[in-house]
């Protein structure tokens, strides 16, 4: 393993952590900061096998160990971390067809993956919390602008090549 797939590792780990800190909420939403992360990791990856080990850790991440969470509520976190996965490859082949510079390409990718986690966990969420969602995919695009901009500097600096 390459230290850029270590680095990458611990964006992604790091932000499945911070997922799941309960006081990190805006207003009573939570931006999805592992998707945040992943989708990134699209720009960053040097293959879809890297990109896979990325998506099946932050899937494992996501998911409780069996005595933290009565069984029925594993269910509902093992729906997360599957919509999550499904989301991020199917993200991972859109990312492939859009013709903008990258921030762009990026910023819809949210859009998309936002739209998409949600449409896959709980299609009732978007039309009954329709606010809601709309919160949430105002923070996610605001993180991930932020995410973009700090680690694509980064990468920058270190490697010369930019994104």
């Amino acid at each position: 393993m390459d230290r850029r797939l270590i680095y990458l590792l611990i964006l992604v780990a790091t932000a499945a952590i911070l997922q799941q800190i309960p006081w990190l909420q805006f207003a009573g939403v939570r931006p999805n900061w592992t998707l945040a992360a992943l989708l990134l990791a699209i720009f960053l990856v040097r293959g879809w096998v890297e990109y896979l080990v990325l998506v099946v850790a932050a899937a494992a991440l996501l998911l409780p160990l069996p005595n933290q969470l009565l069984i029925s509520e594993i269910n509902s976190w093992g729906g997360a971390a599957a919509a999550l996965a499904a989301t991020a490859v199917a993200a991972y082949l859109i990312r492939q067809i859009l013709p903008w510079q990258s921030f762009l390409n990026y910023l819809l990718l949210v859009v998309l993956g936002t739209a998409g986690f949600y449409l896959l966990l709980d299609r009732a969420f978007l039309i009954s919390r329709g606010p809601l969602f709309f919160q949430e995919l105002l923070y996610n695009l605001i993180l991930g602008a932020v995410l973009f901009i700090a680690v694509t500097r980064i990468y920058h600096k270190k490697t010369g090549i930019r994104i």
